[in-house]
């Protein structure tokens, strides 16, 4: 509740410099249902232009997108949001961003760790995966919540074209956008979950339009491609 309640004040604020956000409101995840207590692995809070969501990795790191870091110069030292705590250190690679925390608010403990996968493991975000995909839900404004999703992920020409980048299969995953629309460009860092497990992260770091255009696609950052890297940043 209390980061329902600062992301509804700073997007009324966001909303009093500039109407960007209210053409959004019809283009997010759409019906789905409300996340459980078990299923609050994540928080979200408004960046400069978008929606970032922070997943709970353990009870000292959290993990976002590279993005969220950068554009809100989140820096050691700071309180990163009341609810979560105070930053001890930030790591950066590629699209990700690990966040160790000390001194936890008070939400932060009300949080669920989500499961990594085996450093082994491979999820298969293929064609056809099953997999739910986490996202904010509004109808209005004032009652923005985080929903979930169960999807099957499909692969659209869109993605194809995005695929033909040598690195692109290797890193991320991309999920055709359906009229059951999951979650915006705008909502970077919302996960994906298949098999009980985090398997991946939206990103709107690469080449895909804004939620109210025609965007027919969403890119995700494969978590196994980095698992190594988590590891041995965080020992988990």
């Amino acid at each position: 509740m209390l980061s329902l309640v600062l992301s509804v004040v700073l997007l009324a604020l966001s909303l009093g410099n500039s109407g960007s956000y209210a053409s959004q409101i019809d283009d997010r995840i759409r019906g789905g249902e409300k996340i459980s207590d078990d299923e609050r692995y994540t928080i979200f809070y408004v960046g400069p232009s978008f929606f970032c969501f922070v997943t709970k990795l353990s009870e000292q790191w959290v993990i976002t997108t590279s993005y969220c870091i950068n554009a809100n110069k989140v820096r050691p030292g700071e309180i990163f949001l009341e609810e979560l705590g105070t930053v001890a250190d930030i790591t950066l690679h590629y699209d990700l961003a690990l966040i160790k925390l000390t001194n936890p608010g008070p939400y932060f403990h009300r949080m669920k760790s989500v499961a990594l996968p085996d450093l082994d493991e491979d999820l298969n975000l293929s064609n056809n995966t099953e997999a739910t995909i986490f996202g904010l839900y509004m109808e209005v404004i004032q009652s923005a919540e985080i929903h979930k999703m169960n999807v099957t992920l499909k692969t659209g020409d869109d993605c194809k074209k995005f695929y033909q980048s040598p690195y692109a299969k290797e890193y991320y995953t991309c999920m055709e956008i359906t009229e059951e629309k999951t979650t915006c460009a705008y909502d970077e860092g919302a996960l994906m979950v298949v098999n009980g497990k985090l398997a991946a992260l939206a990103t709107i770091s690469t080449e895909i339009t804004t939620c109210p255009s025609a965007a027919t696609y969403q890119l995700f950052v494969k978590i196994s491609a980095f698992r190594a890297w988590i590891h041995d940043v965080t020992n988990l």
